[in-house]
């Protein structure tokens, strides 16, 4: 536990006992403890606390969101109630009633999910889980604040139509590759390693359906580029939002 600044003064503060004061408080509290114990006793008033026999509680799901050093905890409380992901702080997402760690940031979600499989005529296909991105909110955020993104995985927003989808990365700690991909299964253009924390907006110059998210390097490393055929697999039934272009996302 960190003391408070103003605290850590009035501390300081205070003479220190002596060596030999020091020792015999420290007996007699073993002893009482030791004795307590034996009986089966809490401490009384007075006497040292037991050291703990269980881990410390891990932080919270709200703590964690707060900026992109946050990094997930295996035991963490009981996450805040949500509706939607608007209701989440940071860069947690609303799954199953609660607030929860994105399954993208440590490739912690179902094997089965939706992905995105390439298809390059040359060269081994590819396939990457994703999250989707696909109300205003959660393309307003995108996948702000998160400090990584594991390998195998992406975002992929969803569109209803056509449009010359332009993203910046405000706010957005991981370098990333934008896959641009059109209605018909191609590959638009790929604008590759994306600088964090940048404004400047990126885009094909030309209208696209959906926009995939992924690590930087990873286009190149699988080639994927500007005509590589696609496919989405797993996609729930109502994935795209009708209407035509939504507010801006991760977009600019």
């Amino acid at each position: 536990m960190t003391v408070a600044p103003d605290r850590r003064r009035q501390l300081l503060a205070v003479p220190s006992p002596s060596p030999r004061l020091l020792v015999r408080h420290l007996l007699v509290g073993a002893l009482l403890l030791t004795g307590c114990q034996a009986r089966g006793a809490s401490p009384q008033p007075g006497s040292p606390p037991a050291p703990p026999t269980s881990p410390p509680a891990s932080r919270s799901p709200d703590h964690l969101a707060r900026g992109p050093a946050a990094t997930a905890t295996a035991h963490a409380p009981a996450p805040p109630g949500c509706a939607r992901d608007l209701d989440c702080p940071g860069f947690l997402r609303c799954q199953q009633g609660g607030c929860q760690i994105p399954p993208a940031l440590d490739g912690t979600g179902p094997t089965n999910g939706p992905r995105v499989v390439f298809e390059p005529t040359t060269g081994q296909s590819s396939s990457f889980l994703v999250e989707l991105a696909v109300e205003p909110a959660e393309q307003v955020r995108g996948l702000m604040y998160r400090p990584r993104l594991a390998p195998s995985w992406g975002m992929l927003f969803l569109y209803a139509a056509d449009h010359e989808h332009v993203f910046w990365m405000r706010n957005t700690a991981i370098p990333l590759d934008l896959v641009f991909l059109d209605a018909a299964g191609t590959v638009v253009c790929v604008v590759e390693g994306a600088e964090p924390f940048t404004d400047s907006p990126r885009g094909c110059g030309r209208p696209s359906r959906h926009v995939l998210e992924l690590n930087a390097g990873q286009a190149r490393r699988h080639g994927i580029g500007t005509g590589t055929p696609y496919r989405l697999v797993n996609l729930p039934a109502t994935t795209t939002r009708s209407g035509g272009h939504p507010s801006t996302g991760s977009e600019r």
